[in-house]
C-alpha cells in the first residue's frame, strides 16, 4: 500500500512494502525513477540484511546453510504502518518464523520519514531483539529520475562528491554479480566530479572506498541538485543499467556490498559486516535535499 506525507509545495509517497520510497514531488516535478521495468523495476530499495549478489545464493551460519536472494528479503516485504503524521511515517518489522526461516536472527526494524519543506529525512532503527550477536548488512539503492528537465539530458549532469577522492574501483563480475576488490576496473586520482557517461556503467556499478566524508550531489546544467548526505556508511555504488541507456542513476551507500569470488559462504566473514549484541540498537540517519 502507498502513503503521502506533505509539507508545503512537497509531496512524498512511500510504498508499504520494504518502507520503499516512491516519489520526491516538488512543485509538480518528479525526481524518483518511475520504476519502469523497461529499464528497472524499482524505485529506492534497502537492502537488508545482505547487499548484491551471495556466491552461489547461500550463506553458511553456525554450519547451517541459508538461502540469500540478491539485496536481501526487505526489498520485497510488507511493513506494517506503525506511526503517521501529515509530514512524519514510520513503518516496522519484526522478526518471524518467515524471516527466521531464511536469516537465523530475531530483530525489530522501523524505517521513518520527516519531510520538512524540501529535505527529507530518514531515520534507520535496528534493534537485535535475540540473545546472541546478530550480524548484518545495511544499504540504501535510490533511482534519481534524469533528466529534470526536457531540455536537458543524462550526460549533462555531474556528481558532486564534495571532496578529491582517490581510489581504486574493484570490477563487478558481470557473469556472476560478484565484485573482485584485488582487480581494478577504473582508478580515480584527486576526481571530485563525475560527468554522467552511460558507457562508465558497462562493468556494472562503480564501487568508491572510502565513502566521501561530505554531502554528495547530483546537479543539473539548471544548478538544480539533490543532495545526499549519508554519514556512516563504508562504500558508495554509483549505477545505472547498461546498454539500455536508463533514465536515471542511482547513488547507493552500503554498510557491506556482493560477495567476492573467493568466499568461503562464511556467513561471519562477509564485508563490513554490522555487529548487534543482544538487545543493542543500530541507528542511521540520512537525508535527501531537493534544491530548485
Amino acid at each position: 500500500m502507498q502513503y503521502t506525507i506533505k509539507d508545503q509545495n512537497t509531496i512524498v509517497t512511500i510504498n508499504s512494502k520494504g518502507a520503499e520510497l516512491k516519489s520526491f514531488n516538488v512543485n509538480g516535478k518528479e525526481f524518483m525513477h518511475d520504476a519502469n521495468p523497461k529499464y528497472w523495476g524499482r524505485t529506492a530499495p534497502y537492502l537488508f540484511p545482505n547487499i548484491g549478489t551471495i556466491k552461489d545464493g547461500y550463506v553458511t551460519i553456525e554450519g547451517k546453510d541459508y538461502k540469500f536472494s540478491k539485496h536481501g528479503f526487505l526489498r520485497d516485504t510488507e511493513m506494517e504502518l506503525y506511526e503517521q503524521k501529515e509530514n512524519y511515517i514510520s513503518f516496522i518489522l519484526n522478526s518471524s518464523e518467515v524471516t527466521l526461516s531464511s536469516f537465523p536472527y530475531e530483530f525489530k526494524l522501523i524505517i521513518s520519514y520527516l519531510l520538512e519543506g524540501q529535505t527529507l529525512t530518514v531515520k534507520l532503527f535496528v534493534k537485535n531483539c535475540g540473545e546472541n550477536p546478530m550480524y548484518f548488512n545495511f544499504g540504501l539503492h535510490p533511482a534519481f529520475k534524469i533528466p529534470w528537465n526536457d531540455t536537458e539530458a543524462f550526460e549533462d549532469y555531474k556528481i558532486d562528491l564534495g571532496e578529491e577522492i582517490s581510489s581504486k574501483l574493484p570490477t563487478v563480475l558481470l557473469d556472476s554479480g560478484l565484485i573482485d576488490w584485488k582487480q581494478t576496473y577504473k582508478e580515480f586520482n584527486n576526481v571530485r566530479v563525475i560527468k554522467l557517461d552511460h558507457e562508465d556503467y558497462s562493468h556494472d556499478a562503480l564501487c568508491i572506498e572510502p565513502y566521501p566524508k561530505h554531502d554528495i550531489k547530483l546537479i543539473s546544467p539548471s544548478k538544480e541538485s539533490i543532495t545526499l548526505s549519508a554519514p556512516g556508511f563504508k562504500t558508495l555504488g554509483i549505477w545505472t543499467p547498461y546498454p539500455n541507456k536508463a533514465p536515471f542513476i542511482c547513488l547507493e551507500p552500503w554498510y557491506g556490498c556482493a560477495d567476492n569470488p573467493e568466499t568461503d559462504h562464511n556467513y561471519l566473514n562477509k564485508k563490513d559486516l554490522i555487529r548487534l549484541e543482544s538487545n543493542e540498537i543500530w541507528l542511521n540517519t540520512y537525508q535527501l535535499t531537493i534544491n530548485c
